[in-house]
């Protein structure tokens, strides 16, 4: 076998090798950097990489998905509508089963803040209509004479290409849920017409 000959067989071997561990050695940090944010996302700590964790967690699958269930919850009582603004751009259209869960929750608990619920129905109308872009002022807002929102639930104003984060599977009758939960709420006469309009728009 020629000198040249033996590199080439050297090279064929040692490429796929190099490269399989350049895949792994990716995987890991993507693992490590999902276990990071998720923990700082759950947490709130260390505070000054929150921004980055929130940018970074719709990639991180279940753990993502859950991370951001706890934080939801944790902000249920919150009147802070720019930290729930933060919190709202990585849960848009996250199918995720525990975050769903939540989202529910928060969205149905009347002792829960009126942004917070709010925000939990925009993310949840986010899973039925992926390209409405649906910002607070689309979905709440006043109730005309006979209960209908005055707002546009995000028609008209579309995202040509959505983003999608998979995490843990939707439950089958994930749409029929968010259906009956919006109908209620908005039936239900002593909410605040704003989380009526919400709901409504997840109806």
């Amino acid at each position: 076998m020629s000198w040249n000959t033996a590199l080439g067989t050297i090279g064929a071997l040692l490429v796929p090798a190099l490269a399989a561990a350049q895949g792994n050695s990716g995987q890991a940090h993507h693992r490590e950097q999902c276990r990071f944010a998720a923990q700082i996302v759950a947490t709130g700590q260390p505070s000054p990489h929150r921004a980055w964790a929130l940018s970074y967690i719709s990639v991180c699958g279940a753990e993502g998905g859950a991370a951001l269930a706890i934080n939801l919850r944790a902000m249920r009582f919150s009147e802070d509508t720019a930290a729930l603004e933060v919190l709202a751009r990585p849960l848009f259209n996250y199918r995720d089963s525990t975050l769903f869960r939540a989202e529910l929750e928060v969205a149905g608990d009347a002792t829960a803040s009126v942004p917070a619920r709010v925000l939990a129905f925009r993310s949840l109308t986010s899973l039925l209509h992926p390209d409405r872009r649906l910002r607070y002022a689309s979905v709440a807002g006043p109730l005309d004479a006979r209960g209908f929102p005055t707002v546009s639930c995000g028609r008209g104003s579309y995202i040509s290409d959505p983003p999608r984060f998979e995490g843990s599977p939707l439950p089958t009758d994930f749409a029929q849920q968010i259906h009956d939960l919006g109908g209620r709420v908005w039936r239900d006469t002593t909410v605040a017409d704003e989380v009526r309009s919400a709901g409504y728009c997840a109806y």
